[in-house]
């Protein structure tokens, strides 16, 4: 991150609080305490002792304890050591603290960073993180992952140098494309190639990417909301309905392949669908073509088991297809009428 006059500079948060499986927290912990203590400076240092407590922490099978089983040998040489043991105790402690803060941040972040620590920022995540641009202390507006939720803000990670910071919630606002045009600054212009290849990755992965009108603020009490309205692709499966059961003894009960026609929009998925405030989404010209891309002429439901469609996957496509047209027709009333037109020709 670069500050008004050009310098540079990297401030880490405050611990996290975040719920993620301990089995992977556990086993990026220590991978972390054997990355750190493999350094000759420390090795050197305390030796045998070193040996001693790996031997110890091993048999520890939580996150949390083993974290305190080093930390406690850490604070002991922190307190009653030479003053190199001293220093390079305290230089163990705040390393694994830092990547213990990560860990609980975001596995599939700090993971990714153990396998490549080039383009590791560049991944998506799952879930994925928001992207605001944040305002901390002296510095500039800056792209940023949003790691963590606090009492009244965020903790975040900078694209470009990869800092963290604690934001207050009024110095973050959501992506938008307006905010992320270049300057003459080369390290804010690395930061939004990055970024660019980020949302790339989050398109491929998610199917889509919205992002926010210009200066819209970061809401700590929204924020799942908010991170809905700009990924929505990643939380198509938590709005799918449960499939439907069909008994077979009822009377008109399809048994064969049958074509039903279906209609695009259920009254229930428009109510929930406009009470959320739908899409913030990327204005642009809908042509005929991007009608017939959204509009299935008829669906099909197969009762063959071993057949590629399924009632899921119908409902994603078609849980996908309601968020393209309410962002395509938002603003034009005359591409509305036609979808509608449309719609009561399947009918």
């Amino acid at each position: 991150m670069e500050d008004e006059n050009g310098d540079r500079d990297s401030c880490m948060g405050s611990e996290f609080d975040a719920s993620q499986s301990q089995v992977n927290q556990l086993s990026l912990l220590k991978y972390s305490f054997k990355r750190i203590t493999a350094i000759s400076k420390y090795r050197k240092c305390f030796m045998k002792k070193l040996h001693e407590l790996e031997d110890d922490v091993n048999t520890m099978h939580e996150f949390d304890k083993y974290l305190d089983g080093v930390l406690r040998w850490t604070q002991n040489y922190i307190d009653s050591g030479t003053d190199i043991e001293k220093k390079l105790a305290k230089q163990i402690k705040n390393e694994l603290v830092k990547d213990a803060n990560g860990i609980r941040a975001c596995v599939e972040c700090f993971a990714k960073w153990k396998k490549d620590r080039t383009d590791y920022f560049k991944e998506a995540c799952s879930p994925p993180h928001l992207i605001v641009f944040a305002k901390f202390a002296n510095y500039r507006c800056w792209p940023a992952k949003v790691m963590t939720v606090l009492d009244h803000g965020v903790n975040v990670e900078f694209f470009g140098d990869h800092s963290q910071a604690d934001v207050a919630e009024s110095d973050c606002q959501l992506f938008s494309e307006k905010a992320s045009k270049k300057g003459k600054s080369k390290s804010f212009n690395e930061a939004i190639d990055e970024l660019e290849a980020h949302i790339e990755c989050i398109k491929n992965r998610f199917g889509s990417f919205y992002p926010a009108k210009f200066r819209t603020q970061l809401s700590v009490h929204n924020i799942k909301q908010q991170l809905r309205d700009m990924i929505p692709g990643a939380f198509l499966d938590a709005e799918l309905p449960s499939p439907i059961s069909i008994d077979p003894s009822e009377p008109n009960c399809p048994t064969e392949s049958s074509s039903l026609d279906v209609p695009l929009l259920d009254e229930l998925n428009a109510e929930q669908h406009i009470e959320s405030g739908g899409l913030r989404g990327r204005k642009r010209h809908a042509t005929n073509d991007d009608i017939d891309d959204v509009i299935p002429n008829k669906v099909t439901i197969f009762d063959d088991e071993s057949s590629e469609e399924c009632p899921i996957e119908l409902r994603r496509r078609l849980t996908e297809a309601n968020r393209v047209i309410d962002s395509l027709t938002h603003e034009n009333e005359e591409i509305k009428n036609e979808i509608e037109a449309l719609k009561k020709q399947l009918l």
